[in-house]
């Protein structure tokens, strides 16, 4: 669910269902289903908006798309990777800039995707040694984390290289990484974990 100025944007789906996305222009008081269909294999996972009209949408088997119309409809962009089957996690720090994580579900791989240019290019920022990457947020163009098989992972080159994190008392996978700036960085993990 996304919130800007009043205006509330939610996505998503049931197992087997197709995905629905629905608007409030009102705050909630009222609600319209966007037109825009949504294959019932894709099931939609995240969702980033900047403003009450642009943002992008990801979900299983590498489905990304944009929207400039508020959600209305999307326009689905092809990341050109294989092992992309499903979108884990993606952040972008402006419309133009951010990264996708990706692979195939329990041990399949995992792939680290960076656009410059809202979608139309991408640049393949995979790891090597690093397997099946899970989670990821940036702080700003250069500093951002990842979570993995292995843990947590950090790069201050924007993605170029990165370099492991020891968590201590870390016993399961992370579920969710939230930077507030370089320094101040939260993570939980699949066993209910939280560590700063």
């Amino acid at each position: 669910m996304e919130n800007t100025s009043g205006k509330i944007i939610v996505a998503g789906n049931l197992t087997f269902d197709p995905g629905a996305i629905i608007i409030s222009n009102d705050g909630g008081n009222t609600w319209i289903a966007s037109p825009q269909a949504i294959p019932i294999d894709k099931n939609l996972e995240k969702m980033q908006m900047f403003d009450n009209n642009n943002g992008f949408f990801s979900g299983r088997e590498g489905y990304f798309a944009k929207t400039t119309d508020g959600a209305m409809s999307l326009t689905q962009i092809v990341i050109p990777f294989v092992g992309i089957n499903f979108l884990f996690d993606m952040d972008f720090i402006t419309p133009l800039a951010g990264w996708v994580v990706g692979g195939i579900p329990n041990g399949g791989g995992g792939v680290i995707a960076k656009t410059t240019d809202g979608g139309l290019n991408w640049i393949n920022q995979t790891p090597v040694g690093i397997p099946v990457v899970g989670r990821i947020d940036f702080v700003d163009a250069n500093i951002g984390y990842i979570s993995s098989a292995q843990g947590l992972h950090k790069t201050t080159n924007g993605g170029s290289t990165w370099s492991s994190i020891t968590v201590p008392g870390l016993t399961a996978g992370i579920n969710s990484i939230k930077d507030f700036d370089a320094n101040n960085v939260y993570i939980n993990s699949s066993a209910g974990e939280f560590f700063k």
